[in-house]
């Protein structure tokens, strides 16, 4: 005698193992990358607390393109996506100087929908002026 599933009870497993899926593949490693982050960082384990760090208390203005960069390989992958050469700036209003920009982008799947790109303003000796998300993530 052959057992009848319900199709109630069929959607019902469906259900839970989309859940299922769902956990496991895309919200405990993206819990796992935001805690490794933060914990480099010394923040509260959320993309928010990492966010508000990267904006108001890592990037210092003065500091070095390279230790700008040395900062960004803590956070993870990332690339520059486009960058102004050094000695072909453009003025900047704002600081009425001439400054470089340097856009990166986070590689990683779950630090790029979370972080985003981000534009570090450079002034002639490729010093820190100014920095900030490009997008929201």
């Amino acid at each position: 005698m052959k057992k009848k599933i319900s199709c109630s009870r069929l959607f019902l497993w469906i259900f839970l193992i989309l859940v299922i899926g769902y956990t496991a593949f895309w919200i405990i490693p993206n819990f796992i990358v935001t805690v490794q982050i933060a914990s480099r960082l010394h923040v509260a384990p959320s993309w928010s607390a990492i966010r508000h760090q990267l904006a108001n208390n890592e990037f210092k203005s003065g500091m070095t393109r390279d230790k700008v960069h040395s900062l960004l390989d803590q956070v993870g992958v990332w690339i520059i996506f486009a960058a102004d050469s050094p000695d072909q700036g453009i003025w900047d209003s704002d600081t009425q100087q001439t400054v470089f920009r340097e856009t990166i982008r986070f590689t990683g799947n779950y630090t790029y929908q979370a972080l985003g790109s981000w534009i570090f303003l450079y002034d002639k000796n490729g010093k820190l002026i100014s920095q900030g998300p490009v997008d929201s993530g």
